[in-house]
């Protein structure tokens, strides 16, 4: 589901001095598993600023019995990973330069994408099935990225410093999980 953003009024362009280039959005994606055992996401599209240009969400996606034995270790990445993430990216129009992940299991994406993809070790610890995961320092913090794509880390911590230090860069996740739990509270 995608919700719309309001476009810039022409007050607020003039604030911003330098039009966002395409390729500089910063992607979001955070998805949770409920005590139902129900995954959702929900995927923010920030400029380096930290201004909302796109969201874009999930509904919850319920695993039956015979879908968890038959992936087995491998259901968070399926599920996390190649189902909800790789959709909320697919589903954007922005040009991202790189896209942040809350679980570990999420990075399976990377190889599809064109952009860094990286996992702040603070938000998420890696499941015992992950495979190419590679710990890296970015900005003085852990991080994971795929194993195949460790270069990431540079790309990754130059965005940090763009967007003004790790709390900041980090700071729209929170906003992602606010939005997404008012719009299950809504649905219930």
């Amino acid at each position: 589901m995608h919700v719309p953003i309001a476009s810039r009024n022409a007050t607020s362009a003039r604030l911003d001095k330098q039009p966002q280039d395409p390729g500089t959005y910063v992607g979001y994606c955070l998805v949770e598993q409920s005590e139902d055992g129900s995954f959702s996401g929900g995927l923010l599209v920030v400029t380096h600023k930290g201004c909302p240009v796109a969201f874009h969400y999930t509904r919850p996606i319920c695993p039956d019995q015979v879908q968890r034995i038959l992936y087995g270790a491998q259901l968070e990445e399926a599920v996390a990973g190649d189902l909800i993430t790789a959709s909320l990216v697919s589903a954007t129009k922005q040009k991202l330069a790189c896209l942040l992940v809350s679980r570990p299991a999420c990075l399976v994406v990377r190889p599809a994408t064109g952009f860094p993809v990286g996992c702040p070790a603070a938000l998420g610890a890696p499941s015992t099935s992950s495979k190419h995961l590679a710990r890296v320092t970015v900005a003085g913090t852990a991080w994971y990225v795929h194993s195949d794509f460790e270069r990431d880390a540079a790309t990754l911590a130059e965005m940090v410093d763009r967007m003004g230090g790790i709390d900041v860069a980090l700071e729209p996740f929170q906003r992602v999980r606010l939005a997404l739990d008012h719009i299950h509270q809504r649905a219930a």
